[in-house]
C-alpha cells in the first residue's frame, strides 16, 4: 500500500512512487476518510497496512514473486532461483495471525486507534537471498542462486510487474507506532511464518 519507501523501515506516510495506479489511489482515499474522521459528527476510522501475508491458509511468497504451488515444488526439489544483481531487496513476511492481532487491539483500543494510520509487520525482514536461504532450511534441499542483470530479471524471469515489485522495493515496515499506542508484539518471526505457512502446504497436500 505504501509504494517506493522513503527510507526503511518506512513509516506511515505517502511514498515517493507506486508501481500500480490502483495503490495510489487507495493511499489517496485512506487520507480522505481519515481527514473526514477528524469531524466528530463522522464515524472513527483507522487503517491498518500489512506488508507481506504469510502463514497458514495461504500459499506463502516465492521466489518468483509470486504465489504459485509449481514454483514451491521446483524449490523443494532443489531447483536454482533466480534473483537480481545489485543490492539486496529486503521482503517482509507477516504473520497472519500477527496481523489479526492488530485488527483486534485497535478494536479494543478505540480510544488509541481512532484516527490512525498504522503499519503491521514481523520484528524484522529478511534479504532476498535469506529468503531463498530460509526455504532451502524449510525443503531441506540446496537452492542454487543464479544472478542475473535486472533487465533479464524484469524481461526474462519476473515480467509481471506485481510480482517483480516484490524484488524492486523494500519490504520492511515501521512498526515502532502499533508498538508504542496498542501494545501490539509480533509473535512470529519471517522465517516462523513462512515455516508455518509450508506446514500447512504439506497439511493440504499442495506440495
Amino acid at each position: 500500500m505504501l509504494g517506493t519507501p522513503k527510507r526503511v523501515p518506512f513509516v506511515e506516510t505517502a511514498s515517493t512512487t507506486f508501481w500500480d495506479e490502483g495503490y495510489k489511489n487507495r493511499w489517496k482515499v485512506i487520507n480522505e476518510v481519515l481527514a473526514e474522521s477528524n469531524n466528530a459528527a463522522n464515524p472513527t476510522f483507522t487503517a491498518i497496512l500489512p506488508p507481506n501475508i504469510c502463514g497458514p491458509g495461504k500459499i506463502p511468497l516465492d521466489t518468483k514473486g509470486g504465489r504459485s504451488i509449481m514454483v514451491h515444488r521446483a524449490l523443494s526439489e532443489g531447483k536454482e532461483a533466480i534473483l537480481p544483481e545489485g543490492a539486496e531487496v529486503l521482503i517482509g513476511p507477516c504473520d497472519a495471525e500477527d496481523i489479526a492481532r492488530s485488527f483486534y487491539l485497535a478494536v479494543v483500543k478505540p480510544h488509541r486507534a481512532a484516527g490512525q494510520i498504522f503499519n503491521v509487520g514481523s520484528v524484522y525482514a529478511l534479504t532476498a537471498s535469506e529468503f531463498v536461504e530460509t526455504y532451502a532450511r524449510i525443503y531441506g534441499v540446496k537452492i542454487p542462486v543464479r544472478r542475473v542483470p535486472w533487465s533479464e530479471f524484469a524481461t526474462n524471469v519476473v515480467p509481471d510487474p506485481g510480482s517483480r515489485y516484490h524484488f524492486e522495493a523494500h519490504m520492511c515496515p515501521d512498526i515502532s507506532k502499533l508498538r508504542l499506542l496498542l501494545g501490539y508484539e509480533p509473535r512470529h518471526t519471517p522465517e516462523q511464518t513462512m515455516w508455518r505457512a509450508v506446514n500447512w502446504m504439506r497439511e493440504q497436500r499442495l506440495l
